[in-house]
């Protein structure tokens, strides 16, 4: 029972809030959105946990996990039947104690950008956190950590347009040492196909409606 739980709480928390949390979500716009290297990291990553997830409801739903199972695409090796899978190991796919400190640092620097948009949603500034421009003020420890990752995937990741690194101090006191939130609604049009606002929106005179990056998407 316990199991089942566990299981229940990743397939309603964990999978639908963090990783098919549809159109706001980063993995929405590195699956709709772009294409290359990221759209076929979020396609590897999202089937990588459906087999895994497959496998171990295996014994709880037999014949609804042979369904999935059948219409799966399926790599060398695999069974025809998933009872025949051996379960998943724990840490397969661990990374390394440097990826997990940086990402442990980022999603916290999310979470007090949230605490923000929260604030901004409100006082009526913004509606969809979408609509918004976040200004991150830094110390120069923090300021590397964020420059590291393309400005466009950092937006994806706070779930807003646009992001402005700044450094400096400014902006709301946040929990995480060195930085500075401030949140504004964003500039530009929105875009119909990815709701996010940007400057680019007409740019392409095929697609007058979608942005650059949704337009060279369509075009592609």
């Amino acid at each position: 029972m316990i199991k089942c739980f566990y299981l229940f709480f990743f397939c309603q928390n964990r999978s639908r809030k963090r990783i098919l949390y549809a159109r706001n979500h980063p993995q929405f716009h590195r699956l709709y959105c772009t294409n290359g290297a990221g759209r076929k990291a979020a396609q590897t990553t999202m089937y990588k946990i459906l087999v895994a997830l497959d496998k171990i409801i295996a014994p709880i739903l037999c014949f609804t996990s042979q369904e999935i199972w059948d219409f799966m695409p399926k790599t060398e090796g695999m069974n025809k039947y998933v009872v025949f899978e051996e379960m998943p190991k724990a840490g397969q796919y661990a990374a390394d104690e440097a990826f997990k400190a940086k990402w442990t640092q980022l999603i916290a620097v999310r979470d007090e950008v949230k605490k923000v948009l929260e604030q901004a949603r409100a006082e009526k500034v913004i509606g969809a956190s979408l609509e918004a421009a976040v200004t991150l003020y830094c110390n120069d420890t923090v300021y590397s950590l964020l420059n590291s990752i393309p400005m466009d995937e950092l937006a994806d990741l706070m779930i807003v347009s646009q992001v402005e690194l700044v450094k400096g101090e400014g902006g709301a006191a946040s929990a995480v040492e060195g930085l500075g939130v401030a949140a504004a609604h964003a500039t530009g049009e929105k875009c119909e196909r990815c709701w996010k606002y940007s400057s680019s929106i007409g740019s392409h005179a095929a697609h007058p409606t979608l942005c650059a990056r949704c337009a060279s998407v369509v075009e592609a």
